[in-house]
């Protein structure tokens, strides 16, 4: 994975809102953009009403679900805030919950969030990617860890000559 190149990548971050039933649905997809490690877009938000009955909701969702089209006139949307980026989800499991949900799209690349950031910057904290605390939290903390890993990285800070854990100071050296 070359962190130079994606620097320039246009990037859809997808969390998802899902059914307790089995399998899962979706009821609620959200999308940043970024470009790089720039949020350039969103949160784009889109619900679906399930084809389960409103218990398997989450009680949360109910007011978000209860008046949404079905999960067929939504995907058309979904696909547009998607189109012609590469996909980053949290993991794989969130990506083969999607490609239930939409059979005949294929995305032009995918990474996970944890993969991306890890190699990125190999001591950043990947714990807590926002999983199941709804689509929007999913998105939001996914999109801001992809946008921190993908800064350039800082400059380098050096000492100050004469500094408390420097070798040089009064008699000891000079400023160059």
């Amino acid at each position: 994975m070359n962190v130079r190149m994606l620097r320039s990548t246009p990037f859809a971050v997808v969390g998802l809102d899902t059914t307790t039933a089995v399998p899962p649905q979706l009821v609620g997809v959200a999308v940043y953009h970024l470009a790089g490690p720039v949020i350039t877009g969103g949160p784009f938000g889109f619900w679906a009403q399930p084809d389960a009955p409103l218990d398997h909701v989450p009680h949360q969702l109910w007011p978000y679900v209860w008046t949404a089209p079905p999960w067929p006139e939504v995907a058309e949307h979904v696909l547009g805030a998607l189109a012609d980026r590469v996909l980053v989800l949290a993991g794989p499991d969130r990506l083969r919950l999607l490609q239930q949900h939409l059979p005949e799209w294929v995305p032009a690349a995918v990474l996970f969030g944890r993969d991306l950031v890890g190699r990125a910057r190999p001591g950043m904290d990947l714990e807590d990617f926002g999983t199941g605390l709804g689509a929007g939290m999913e998105s939001h903390t996914l999109a801001e860890r992809v946008a921190a890993a993908l800064l350039d990285p800082p400059p380098r800070v050096d000492r100050l000559p004469g500094g408390p854990d420097s070798r040089e100071g009064p008699g000891r050296g000079s400023w160059p």
